[in-house]
C-alpha cells in the first residue's frame, strides 16, 4: 500500500515527477497510468478494513524501529564528538570541522533527549533489542551444534 502511496503522490507533483524522469513525456505519460491503475487498486485495498489494520501495525512496527535506529546513530555521534582522539584522526586535525561536527552533536543531544524523554518509545527499543540479543542467542547456538 505505501508502495502504490508513494507512486501517486510522485505522479501528482509535477516538479518531481519531471526531476525524477528528466522531462522525458514519455516516462511521465507512464508513471501517470501506472498512478491511475495503483490509485484504484489502492482504492480496494482500502476497504479491505483488516488489511488496513494489519499494514497501520507493520507501519507502526517500523516508525518505532526507525527511530531506536535514530537514536542509536544520536548516541553514537553524541559519543565521537567526545572522543577527540578520534575526531582528530576523522578530520585529520582540521579543527573547524571538528568544531562543527560537535556542534552538530549538541543538537543531536537535545534530539536525543526529546526521544528518550518518551518512556514508551524507550520500552520499544528495550524490547527490540532484547529481541535481536535473543535471536543472536540462537542462532548463534544453531551453528556452534551444527
Amino acid at each position: 500500500m505505501e508502495d502504490l502511496q508513494s507512486l501517486i503522490k510522485l505522479a501528482s507533483n509535477t516538479t518531481k515527477l519531471e526531476a525524477k524522469t528528466k522531462n522525458n513525456e514519455t516516462k511521465i505519460a507512464a508513471i501517470q497510468a501506472k498512478a491511475s491503475a495503483a490509485a484504484t487498486t489502492l482504492s480496494t485495498m482500502e476497504s479491505n478494513t483488516t488489511l488496513v489494520s494489519a499494514c497501520a501495525g507493520i507501519s507502526a512496527a517500523n516508525d518505532v524501529k526507525s527511530a531506536c535506529n535514530k537514536m542509536e546513530d544520536l548516541q553514537d555521534a553524541i559519543a565521537l564528538a567526545a572522543n577527540t582522539t578520534k575526531l582528530d584522526e576523522i578530520f585529520k586535525g582540521n579543527s573547524t570541522k571538528i568544531a562543527d561536527f560537535q556542534a552538530k552533536a549538541a543538537t543531536a543531544q537535545t534530539k536525543l533527549d526529546a526521544m528518550t524523554s518518551n518512556t514508551t518509545l524507550v520500552s520499544d527499543c528495550s524490547d527490540l533489542a532484547a529481541e535481536k540479543g535473543m535471536v543472536t542467542i540462537v542462532l548463534n547456538y544453531i551453528f556452534k551444534i551444527n
